[in-house]
């Protein structure tokens, strides 16, 4: 059910529980002109930063939109319990020591949440939030911020790192900062359903640690997608020592680093990997929205600053299309012969202080163009330059904006050289300013990967396993009984026989059945290549003998198999379900060197299940070895269709409960010209 958060984040009153710390957001709420009343509540005060103090929440003048309680953290039940009993609209509990610190502290977050009952409250263990739309600044400490009529909302876990990004300088328009510290009650998903229903929040931004109800989370994100409101996240967690360190913090459970990314992929929301990277991609989404045209024009005054514009954007999908004949000759009748017209451009410093010719020629780089135009321009610092000399720069790409209303853009190498002062000047004439050029261009391509991510987005539920024990050893089946279900399914499988060494040696007449070349394996071991139990290309009747008796494992049964021709191609097909419950498959070349391809991120693609049969061939079609499909270098071509329809009946196998599988790997999943078999398989099924 929907929260209703419009008193606790809107509030025209608010309560200050406690002493120096409300003291603290008592000078914050002057500072943000709040126009409502104010009451602290502290038995010991006569007044708290002017106001007059209270003795107790029972005497207040009325039923408080809004509480900040800064006080210990038994204390802080009790306030909760009070301030519920006359009717507050919400609450943020400051105090630390609950469920981040473990079991004791976990059962006195249960009894703050019951004594909550129905009111909403952020915490505990977090700073509170800043509301620069309506100039509320429930908040303990210092923040970097100022008013704006709208602009894109960022909602953390961590409160430090909310105020570090309040301390940007980059002319990030925020309108929000909200932190959700444990999320005992209100959690990131419903801080972002209220930031969805504010028309005045052109994009969010999350800071995660740990998803709380990944089921809420995703009907946020399908919001959020309805309406075209984009969503970004940087996610700690990649490696065991953040993960640990996340716990610890908030009491998150994070999840697998490729899994979580699948999921937000899903959900149709970009991930980030770095707080630059987060704050530039929101601005640019608040100014320009989900950019569509891959298409740009880069022109700078120097050979070195277009050659790393050039490298900085291999990693993007950011393209650079030549000038037209005629745009080519118009440059060269501005600046001659010397300089080589390619994009990204340089012009050279031979025109710098000549305004009226740097207007025409800019004017002219920027006319009939649906490119975005992005100028590179490093303004000298003032304190030790006089940075009067970049005048002529700055004027003639706002008349050349004024001239042509292109899409432009002015970015500086480093982020350093595009002072707020100037990035405020270019936004007030509508030029996007970008503070650092690698941080810039990748921001770019956020923005323009929040429209190509659209296509992946699902609209159906994940599929999410309530149940998930480490205590609980899973039960995992033969290869056999592993084969049986999928060929059970329609997941084509090789011919097959299992039996003993004995009686295959006594009646070899039971290899008839087969066509050679055969294959033969051991039974009862998971990784049956390690243990040198697999044999290919088995001839003759002969050589299987002889490898029979090469076979040393317990219990003392072979499978013998027909070997899949032609073998175009081998992919490795895994599912995992990770602690938050979330089944993901795995695509990714197979084989015995399937490991080894898994270590370069461009070799596998993960999907949350259940997926969609255009998903699947999108992710097929990423790998590298998807060339293989059209018939590379004159081979026969793999057949895709007949991989989707593997695929997606894996999938379904999944989804089905009576199976109970926790996990599911074919390696490899041989691909021939006229299907695609499941060569080999293990299964894990909770019992």
């Amino acid at each position: 059910m929907k929260i209703n958060l419009t008193r606790l984040l809107q509030p025209k009153t608010i309560a200050l529980v406690g002493g120096s710390w409300v003291e603290n957001v008592a000078h914050q709420i002057q500072a943000s002109k709040f126009s409502g009343q104010v009451w602290p509540v502290n038995p010991n005060r006569e007044r708290i930063a002017g106001y007059k103090c209270y003795k107790g929440i029972d005497v207040l003048p009325g039923s408080p939109d809004a509480a900040f309680i800064g006080v210990n953290r038994n204390k802080t039940i009790e306030v909760i319990r009070e301030l519920e009993e006359i009717g507050c609209g919400g609450a943020t509990c400051f105090a630390s020591g609950f469920s981040e610190t473990g079991p004791l502290g976990e059962k006195l977050q249960k009894k703050m949440s019951e004594a909550a009952r129905g009111m909403p409250f952020l915490g505990p263990n977090c700073y509170g939030y800043l509301n620069y739309l309506d100039h509320i600044y429930m908040w303990p400490d210092q923040h970097g911020g100022r008013a704006v009529k709208s602009g894109v909302a960022i909602i953390a876990q961590s409160s430090n790192i909310a105020i570090n990004l309040t301390m940007q300088s980059r002319s990030t328009p925020i309108a929000y900062v909200l932190t959700s510290g444990n999320q005992a009650k209100l959690d990131i998903a419903d801080l972002g359903l209220a930031m969805i229903e504010d028309p005045r929040v052109t994009a969010i931004g999350f800071y995660i640690e740990g998803i709380k109800d990944l089921r809420k989370f995703e009907r946020m994100s399908q919001l959020a997608l309805k309406i075209n409101k984009p969503i970004i996240a940087l996610k700690s967690g990649k490696t065991e020592a953040s993960r640990s360190q996340s716990f610890s913090h908030t009491a998150s459970i994070t999840g697998n680093s490729d899994i979580s990314n699948a999921f937000f992929e899903r959900l149709g929301i970009v991930q980030v990997n770095d707080l630059d990277v987060f704050l530039e991609s929101l601005k640019i989404l608040h100014i320009a929205g989900r950019m569509r045209n891959h298409s740009v024009i880069s022109v700078s005054c120097s050979g070195g600053e277009a050659s790393l514009v050039s490298d900085f954007s291999v990693i993007t999908s950011l393209e650079f299309p030549r000038f037209s004949t005629e745009k080519s000759r118009q440059i060269r009748d501005i600046l001659g012969d010397i300089v080589e017209i390619s994009n990204p451009f340089d012009y050279h410093t031979f025109i710098w202080g000549d305004t009226e010719r740097m207007v025409k020629l800019f004017t002219t780089i920027c006319q009939n163009t649906k490119s975005l135009v992005i100028f590179v321009l490093d303004i000298p610092r003032k304190d030790r330059c006089n940075p009067e000399s970049f005048r002529c720069g700055i004027d003639a790409m706002i008349a050349a904006k004024k001239a042509t209303e292109a899409n432009i853009a002015v970015i500086s190498s480093l982020s350093e050289s595009m002072t707020e002062d100037l990035a405020d000047e270019f936004l007030k004439h509508g030029i996007m300013p970008l503070c650092g050029l690698k941080t810039g261009l990748e921001s770019i391509d956020v923005s323009l990967k929040s429209t190509s991510i659209l296509k992946s987005a699902v609209n159906k539920p994940a599929l999410i396993s309530n149940s998930f024990s480490k205590k609980r050893a899973p039960t995992q089946l033969l290869e056999i009984e592993a084969k049986n279900i999928l060929k059970n399914n329609g997941i084509p499988i090789p011919k097959s026989l299992v039996t003993d060494m004995n009686t295959i040696k006594k009646d070899p007449s039971l290899l008839k059945q087969f066509d050679y070349p055969l294959v033969l394996k051991g039974v009862g071991v998971g990784h049956k290549t390690e243990s040198g139990l697999v044999f290919l290309n088995i001839q003759s009747v002969d050589d299987l003998m002889c490898r029979i008796d090469d076979i040393k494992s317990e219990p003392n049964q072979i499978l013998i198999e027909e070997m899949v021709e032609p073998n175009i191609m081998e992919l490795l097909v895994g599912v995992t379900k990770d602690e938050t419950g979330l089944f993901a498959m795995t695509l990714s070349p197979g084989g015995i060197l399937s490991e080894l391809h898994a270590k370069i991120s461009s070799n596998k693609k993960t999907l949350i299940l259940p997926t969609t049969e255009d998903i699947v061939a999108d992710s097929l079609k990423s790998l590298p070895l998807s060339p293989l499909f059209e018939g590379y270098r004159g081979l026969l071509k793999a057949n895709l269709t007949k991989t989707i329809e593997a695929i997606m009946k894996i999938s379904l196998l999944i989804g089905n409960p009576a199976l109970g599988i926790s996990e599911l790997e074919i390696n490899p999943l041989i691909i021939t010209n006229k299907n695609a078999y499941a060569a080999d398989a293990l299964i894990e099924i909770n019992t």
